[in-house]
């Protein structure tokens, strides 16, 4: 999913599979429902700033693949 600065999504899913990324999510609370806001994205295939409660989360591209996210 393409995302951009100010975007809202609703986390719908996380996939299995890397389990130190899921206690990683699941540490800060990123789980089924929660929403998100995309703060910025650093240049250069860079991570994402993302605001969940508060809280600034810096989270690789590759690693938001295993979530499945719908705009809000």
């Amino acid at each position: 999913m393409e995302v951009s600065v100010g975007q809202r999504l609703k986390i719908n899913k996380v996939e299995e599979g890397n389990s130190m990324l899921q206690r990683r999510l699941l540490d800060f609370g990123l789980m089924e429902g929660a929403v998100i806001t995309i703060q910025q994205i650093l240049p250069f295939e860079g991570p994402c700033i993302l605001e969940y409660e508060g809280t600034l989360i810096g989270m690789r591209k590759r690693d938001m693949k295993i979530l499945q996210m719908e705009r809000v």
